[in-house]
């Protein structure tokens, strides 16, 4: 592809990617310009909340993604069953939920804060499966709502279901529309990609307690991003332990770090 042709499909892909957010199956063009967005937000050194901000792109390209083609999902306001779990988050989107509740609770802080602390006071010894067993609230619920839903995750956002019924029952399998399932795995790769081209790790952590040391310390974001590692004593996420998983995973990361930068990339879905 010559010079001319590659700056026809950057545009192409810029303009998809603005309208459409990412394009899935086959075409990761899109995805390789997420990437090089999100290197380019933690590039701005300047800027103390690169984070956060990193989370607030990835959410807003889900949105984008899922707002076409999704299927009717069944969720709705007091719906809070997959919230009443072991919820887990990276980083980023966990600056993003704390710098969130810090601009709309500014003149209750100490209050929301509080509350919080109340509530993951009963979960912080309690296990991964039990947390799932026992049916224990995220800290973030307030009367079976979201309190931060502007601001959630995209672990959450993908995290939808087409029929209630399954839901209730807690059943093993719920029906998670395709789109969105593959919009967050795809979104959360490269964000991934970003940290690791920066050097940070693609760790997820219990999403209650991590809030809650983000609020405590209001420079807990500057000092992460200085490579402190301000989440030792937080509960990480060990759900995923197939190390074929893991090779793929970080083999899809270096080829959207390589198309970030208009390198080829050596990567196929499904290889």
């Amino acid at each position: 592809m010559n010079r001319s042709d590659r700056r026809a499909a950057n545009k192409d892909t810029q303009t998809y990617y603005w309208r459409r957010g990412i394009g899935l199956n086959d075409n990761m063009m899109t995805l390789a310009f997420l990437t090089r967005r999100l290197i380019n937000i933690l590039d701005n050194k300047d800027n103390a909340f690169r984070a956060s901000d990193v989370a607030n792109e990835a959410q807003a390209a889900f949105e984008r993604t899922i707002s076409g083609d999704a299927p009717p999902i069944a969720c709705a306001k007091g719906c809070s069953y997959c919230c009443h779990t072991f919820v887990s988050a990276s980083p980023t989107d966990i600056f993003g939920v704390a710098r969130h509740i810090r601009d709309i609770h500014q003149a209750d802080f100490e209050a929301e804060l509080d509350r919080i602390c109340a509530s993951e006071d009963n979960t912080r010894n309690v296990s991964q499966d039990a947390r799932h067993d026992g049916r224990q609230p995220c800290a973030l619920l307030i009367d079976d709502s979201c309190s931060v839903y502007e601001a959630r995750p995209t672990g959450c956002r993908g995290w939808a279901s087409t029929d209630v019924i399954p839901c209730q029952n807690w059943a093993d399998d719920i029906p998670v529309p395709e789109l969105n399932r593959e919009s967050r795995g795809a979104i959360d790769h490269a964000v991934w990609a970003a940290l690791k081209h920066h050097g940070y790790s693609k760790i997820s952590y219990e999403i209650s307690q991590a809030i809650r040391v983000a609020l405590e310390d209001p420079d807990s974001e500057k000092r992460w991003l200085d490579g402190e590692d301000v989440f030792k004593d937080v509960r990480i996420d060990r759900s995923v332990t197939d190390n074929k998983l893991f090779v793929v995973g970080d083999q899809l990361m270096d080829a959207l770090i390589d198309g970030a930068f208009d390198r080829p990339m050596n990567f196929r879905v499904g290889a």
